[in-house]
């Protein structure tokens, strides 16, 4: 095993993340971690000061060589793989510690991440000062945070949610439902706030008791179809994203193109990206009002819309989302403290008793969203009318 070079050095940036039950402390050795990590995960994720002590505190050093098992390599054929949101690590574990061991694959820089089984202290090794350092780190304080949010019982669902005057619509579909697409007009023609794009967190908060939802902040997928006659198709065509190395180009918008997960062309881009883009404003979290179960279909002329019947509850299995990756950190390698927080309530009675509707749609909606929204809305019946927002559209 080799040994760090780092540990003589002091931090030169600290901050805090939090999020529900999560926190984080972060001490760094490299600069420009706050700042990649901000962009990533802000607001979603709060950079402010928390009132307790952190839950896992996070060390960034800088060495000349990863400290793993010197056979890691050797056998990396032989060693299990861990996707985690663009990042793919060897498990190398060795006595009481582990190690995930990123080899530098992509666009991120090679990382290693120690900590002891049970414990609230993880460190992250990186060999060099850099841009790509500085994104391995950051998408794996987000991760740390999302594998902390599940561990703490929060139920994960797999859709978009956007919000306004702090009450939020959850829209809950499988891959090409469309459920990012109707994320993307919300925000961008009609000043609804971001929540989510892809997880969606639920929890009852400790001091209200009403429930709450978060997103998760991972790489939002924007259909290029969702951008057919949108003004901020020029935007896309002409910003530099992380994910495409550069600006994307002119889109192709082929009407003729079937619609669904197989056929579908997404543009990838982070958070902050997002933003910057379409001028769209994100919520920390929400109240939910309503869910939506969308079904999109080329063919499709209008759209339909279905009240779901009281006590019809199985969108609610059926829109788990799959969170194996983050269990496998925390229930098998023990990486994260699996106590729950004190506060913490089953939130799925109130998820339940939500109003429910399912939307049949084609590409008209694109062209009159504004009409589209304001009837799905008004048919999930809330007992307080869902707001016109007064945010302003791209």
């Amino acid at each position: 095993m080799t040994t760090s070079t780092s540990g003589t050095r002091t931090a030169v940036e600290s901050f805090p993340m939090g999020a529900a039950f999560a926190s984080v402390r972060v001490d760094s050795e490299i600069s420009g971690v706050h700042a990649e990590t901000r962009e990533r995960c802000s607001p979603l994720f709060s950079f402010d000061d928390f009132p307790h002590e952190p839950r896992v505190t996070v060390r960034v050093s800088r060495t000349e060589r990863l400290e793993v098992p010197a056979d890691t390599w050797r056998h990396r054929d032989e060693t299990p793989v861990l996707d985690l949101d663009a990042s793919r690590f060897l498990v190398a574990e060795f006595g009481s510690r582990y190690a995930l061991l990123e080899p530098g694959d992509g666009d991120a820089a090679p990382m290693a991440v120690l900590g002891e089984r049970g414990g609230r202290h993880v460190e992250i090794q990186v060999t060099e000062d850099s841009p790509a350092a500085r994104r391995a780190v950051a998408r794996h304080l987000r991760f740390l945070m999302g594998a902390q949010l599940t561990s703490a019982g929060l139920p994960a669902l797999h859709g978009s949610a956007v919000a306004a005057d702090g009450r939020a619509v959850m829209v809950l579909g499988s891959r090409g439902s469309g459920k990012s697409s109707l994320m993307l007009l919300a925000t961008t023609l009609l000043g609804w706030r971001f929540v989510s794009d892809d997880v969606i967190l639920p929890y009852r908060d400790p001091a209200s008791g009403e429930p709450r939802v978060i997103g998760l902040p991972k790489r939002i997928g924007v259909s290029v179809a969702a951008l057919d006659g949108h003004r901020a198709r020029e935007r896309f065509e002409q910003t530099p994203l992380r994910g495409h190395g550069g600006a994307p180009g002119r889109l192709d918008l082929d009407p003729a193109r079937p619609w669904g997960a197989e056929h579908r062309v997404r543009l990838h881009c982070d958070l902050g990206e997002f933003l910057a883009i379409t001028g769209a404003q994100a919520a920390s979290d929400a109240r939910p009002a309503g869910v939506v179960l969308p079904v999109a279909r080329h063919e499709e002329r209008g759209w339909r819309i279905e009240r779901l019947a009281p006590g019809e509850t199985g969108w609610l299995t059926e829109h788990r989302a799959r969170t194996r990756q983050l269990k496998y950190v925390t229930d098998f390698l023990g990486l994260l403290p699996q106590d729950r927080p004190a506060g913490v309530a089953d939130v799925l009675p109130a998820l339940r008793a939500l109003p429910v509707v399912r939307v049949v749609y084609g590409a008209d909606v694109n062209r009159d969203f504004a009409r589209f929204w304001g009837e799905v809305t008004a048919a999930l019946g809330c007992a307080e009318p869902l707001p016109e927002p007064s945010g302003r559209p791209v």
